[in-house]
């Protein structure tokens, strides 16, 4: 792992999109492993939701210009961005559903959420040139030289 990927070469809004997507994860898999109802589910899935709302927003900010960024479409969005409102609407609908009772749609809204947004979009940020796979895969210096090139990621 290159950990100088996120704390010298990131900018803060990856740093803060990668925090709480993580933490989003983590907390999402208690919330499903947890009994559903009780004060620790619901305690935790408002933290799941707060962790995804910041995780979905910062993702509106980190986006890729220059050399090397895989699939750019516009001013440096790609295709994981569309994400950003599946995400938003998905949450707003899941706590809609559980609001009126609809324990099941509540149950369908979390868990798309969960696997659209952190696990498939999650794994598109494994593509080669993105941060993640820099991380796990890559060298510093690579990820610096694209810096030094324009990249702002």
């Amino acid at each position: 792992m290159q950990w100088e990927v996120f704390t010298r070469l990131s900018t803060v809004q990856v740093q803060l999109h990668w925090v709480t997507a993580v933490l989003a994860f983590v907390i999402g898999l208690l919330v499903f492993a947890l009994k559903k109802g009780t004060a620790n589910h619901k305690l935790l899935g408002r933290a799941f939701v707060v962790t995804m709302v910041i995780t979905a927003v910062s993702a509106f900010f980190v986006r890729g210009y220059g050399n090397g960024e895989p699939f750019q479409w516009f001013r440096g969005f790609s295709f994981i961005h569309l994400f950003i409102p599946f995400t938003l609407i998905g949450l707003y609908r899941s706590i809609r559903a559980i609001r009126r009772g609809d324990v099941a749609a509540h149950k369908r809204g979390m868990i798309s959420v969960f696997l659209g947004a952190l696990l498939i979009a999650g794994a598109f940020t494994f593509i080669p040139g993105r941060h993640m796979h820099s991380f796990f895969f890559g060298d510093a210096d690579t990820i610096q030289q694209r810096v030094d090139s324009g990249f702002k990621h």
